[in-house]
């Protein structure tokens, strides 16, 4: 092909200098001076149709570059240096599709920006599709270039955003991260199971684990061990199962049970009390034979004060005592006993009673009775006088007094052999001790004690009752 510059005028022509027309030189192959392609449809056109590439290069001091037409895979490079294919920046295909190379791309590239979108104004970054497409940014490298993405489907009623990841995504703000959802709730999924769900019910936040049966659980970091703080139980209606302390740091905030608060229990700053306001109070150790305790710290002291022995049907054995009717010593019941004493004769005649002998001790009173039977044979006429009682007498006040003494502690006596108008009666013989003697009273026999009788008389036989005080 014969190439022609077709000219209206020639100012000047000289060999040395090249050729100048309209001020525009050409010499050695160069055009030197500015030049503009200017009418209604101006065309400038490199190339010829053949099979070969064709290129605009431009001649920098430290680095060139490259438009131009790589016509082996039809594609449109903007590239660094003067070779068309090598070091391309910018590829265009015929279908329309940008790639962006950062010129040092590969295993070894160096960070740096690759492509900036810039403008004085609010900028912005369109993609856009059909009204049924799958809009996508892909990141990867050159052998997989979909390991992230950002997706966007334009369908009508499955319009979503979607960034994935096959490994793993980080949100960094230096200021804060806020998520604003307009349909209210925020879900959380894996591999498509919709495992937790964040959501704005009426303005209150509702916070949801979505799988059947699985539990809602708080860990964290005690001391370098991972612990469960709390877990709530979804199989149990919710339970929640704290691992450690339930504090309610306030004075007056409390823990409740029912749907009216029904059971309250708070501290008020001064005590801690427990209210029940509905049906019974019941407190029940399940565990078999296991006592109710209550403790307390008496002076600094703790002490048991009260124990339910379970293991005696709820037998209630208190510390020190039970004030009835006020809290002073008249109103406290601090001993209770049952048991048996066994009786001696001390008498002046021989043989012990046999029968077993019965006491009750109520606080500082002691009541005793008994039935005694002596051997038949060998009985002489003294005196009976029966020791061992279970408790010493008492010694406080006027209970040295002989005859105060008999009256505070005395009992009545059955003997088969007393006639029946006569009155028979026991009385402790010495303050603090354990002795009781037998007295007749009544205007048929003179007041005395009463003895024993002869082998030959009926076998005497006593049945005594009555109380007697003691010190304590």
């Amino acid at each position: 092909m014969t190439s022609e510059i077709k000219v209206d005028t020639i100012s000047e022509q000289t060999s040395a200098n090249g050729v100048t027309i309209d001020g525009l030189t050409i010499k050695d192959g160069n055009i030197i001076g500015d030049v503009a392609l200017a009418g209604t449809t101006p065309t400038f056109t490199i190339g010829d149709a053949g099979a070969e590439d064709a290129a605009l290069i431009f001649d920098g001091n430290a680095v060139d570059y490259y438009i131009a037409l790589d016509d082996s895979a039809d594609n449109l490079i903007i590239g660094s240096g003067s070779t068309v294919g090598s070091n391309s920046l910018i590829t265009i295909d015929s279908d329309g599709d940008f790639t962006f190379t950062k010129a040092s791309s590969g295993a070894s590239a160096t960070s740096g920006t690759v492509l900036t979108v810039e403008d004085d104004d609010n900028t912005e970054l369109s993609i856009l599709g059909g009204s049924s497409s799958v809009l996508a940014i892909n990141f990867g490298h050159s052998g997989d270039n979909d390991e992230g993405k950002i997706t966007f489907n334009t369908t009508a009623g499955s319009e979503d955003l979607q960034l994935v990841s096959s490994k793993e995504i980080t949100l960094d703000a230096a200021g804060d991260i806020t998520l604003d959802a307009d349909g209210g709730d925020i879900r959380f999924k894996d591999g498509g199971t919709e495992i937790a769900v964040f959501e704005n019910s009426s303005s209150d936040l509702q916070i949801k684990a979505a799988v059947q049966d699985k539990d809602m659980i708080f860990r964290g970091n005690d001391g370098g061990s991972g612990i469960n703080a709390l877990v709530l139980d979804m199989s149990d209606a919710g339970t929640a199962k704290f691992n450690h302390n339930i504090k309610a740091i306030t004075d007056d905030g409390f823990i409740s049970s029912g749907a009216s608060d029904d059971l309250i229990m708070f501290h008020d700053g001064t005590d801690s009390k427990i209210f029940n306001s509905t049906g019974d109070m019941i407190i029940d150790s399940a565990d078999s034979d296991k006592d109710l305790i209550f403790k307390g710290s008496d002076g600094g002291s703790v002490i048991t004060a009260l124990t339910l022995d379970m293991s005696a049907a709820g037998l209630a054995i208190f510390n020190a005592g039970l004030a009835i009717g006020g809290t002073g010593a008249a109103n406290t019941l601090d001993d209770y006993e049952e048991g048996t004493w066994t009786a001696t004769n001390t008498g002046g005649f021989a043989g012990d009673p046999t029968a077993t002998c019965h006491y009750t001790k109520i606080g500082r009173v002691v009541y005793i009775a008994s039935t005694f039977n002596f051997a038949s044979a060998n009985f002489l006429a003294e005196n009976i006088v029966i020791t061992g009682l279970p408790f010493a007498t008492a010694t406080d006040g006027d209970a040295t007094a002989d005859a105060t003494l008999r009256a505070k502690m005395f009992g009545f006596v059955q003997r088969t052999d007393v006639p029946a108008e006569a009155v028979v009666f026991w009385s402790v013989d010495t303050a603090g001790g354990t002795t009781i003697t037998l007295r007749f009273m009544g205007d048929n026999a003179s007041t005395g004690q009463v003895q024993g009788v002869a082998a030959s008389s009926v076998t005497p036989n006593f049945t005594i009752s009555g109380f007697y005080f003691t010190d304590s």
